[in-house]
Order: structure tokens, then sequence, then C-alpha cells
């Protein structure tokens, strides 16, 4: 809610199947994902709280998703 960027956000991704494609540690504040077409959710986790995000993603039209957690007081 700052505007401040994140590092070390765990990332996961799974596709329609259930079954995880990518588990990972973004190292900064992007993320770049090369997946074939499908839906997918997109979930982050970052200061105890997890933030998820479903992608329809097409054939030649990049999809992007943003992530927002709420300040620490």
């Amino acid at each position: 809610a700052s505007g401040d960027y994140l590092s070390a956000v765990a990332v996961r991704i799974v596709d329609a199947g259930g079954r995880t494609v990518l588990e990972t540690t973004s190292e900064g504040p992007i993320l770049l994902v090369r997946l074939p077409v499908g839906r997918y959710t997109v979930a982050a986790m970052a200061g105890g709280r997890e933030v998820a995000r479903v992608l329809e993603l097409a054939a030649e039209r990049p999809a992007a998703a943003v992530f927002r957690w709420p300040a620490v007081d």
C-alpha cells in the first residue's frame, strides 16, 4: 500500500489441473515467466500473507499480475 517494492516474495504458479508448475522466490519486484497458453493461479506470499490472482494466457499475448499488500504499521 505504501508503494514500496518487495523482494524475497514466495511465488507459486498452479495450472488448471492443480499441478504446481513453478515454485520460487522472487529476488526483486518483477518476475518474468514463460508459460504455455492456459489458465493459471499465481499466488505470492509476503509478510505472512498470501495474495492470489488467476491469469488466462492466450497465444502471442503477454499477461501481467500485480500484487499489493497493506502497509505494516
